[in-house]
């Protein structure tokens, strides 16, 4: 397989209106067309392998083929009409993983990958395209010096999401039993049912313990 294009520019978009600080901005990788295609290409192969093999857990939703979050969260509101009817209550949290493409660890992140099969020439390349990465980035006019990025997967990439998806993927395996899962992209929900507030209170604390994990 060709090899991808190691220094990347990087250009801030702001998260909000009136961006003050560093962390009011989201980092996108600006690639050229011919490493798009490249990605393109080994992103479709990797997914006909985890479709044909059924890797990815059915609770995720975002940055996959056929798979609607918009049903998913209609779905989900659905399954609390049918517990309230039930004179059952509801507990719900919500989680938002900060900084989620850039703190990817690369090394588990391709652990991950073996673990599920992927191996060979798919592999050696996936392990070139996330490391020795260097960028650099712009910043209206002006320009940052070269440094060398050793965690996260690209944003802006084509390969980047799908990693990411891969990368969480096992996250159902830590929540606690009786919890319902649903994942959009980075973002998670966990819920709860229960007789008493008591026993929602108990369930919301296992729940929410997996964040600590």
């Amino acid at each position: 397989m060709s090899k991808r294009v190691e220094n990347i520019m990087v250009i801030p978009i702001p998260k909000i209106k009136k961006p003050i600080k560093a962390s009011d901005y989201r980092p996108i990788n600006v690639l050229p067309v011919y490493e798009k295609v490249l990605e393109l290409v080994v992103k479709e192969r990797l997914e006909k392998y985890l479709e044909e093999n059924e890797v990815l857990t059915e609770h995720q939703s975002g940055f996959r083929k056929s798979y609607s979050c918009e049903t998913a969260i209609q779905g989900t509101i659905d399954e609390w009409k049918v517990e309230i009817a039930g004179r059952k209550m509801v507990g719900v949290i919500f989680m938002d993983l900060k900084r989620a493409f850039e703190t990817v660890d690369r090394k588990r992140l391709l652990g991950k990958l073996y673990q599920i099969g992927i191996r060979g020439k798919m592999l050696d390349w996936l392990r070139s395209y996330l490391h020795n990465r260097t960028q650099k980035v712009r910043f209206y006019n002006l320009y940052s010096k070269l440094m060398a990025i050793n965690h996260g997967v690209p944003q802006g990439s084509v390969l980047g999401p799908l990693l990411f998806i891969l990368y969480i993927n096992d996250i159902i395996e830590v929540c606690p039993k009786g919890s319902n899962v649903k994942l959009f992209a980075d973002d998670t929900m966990i819920y709860v049912s229960g007789e008493s507030s008591e026993e929602l209170n108990k369930k919301l604390n296992e729940s929410g313990a997996i964040e600590r994990k």
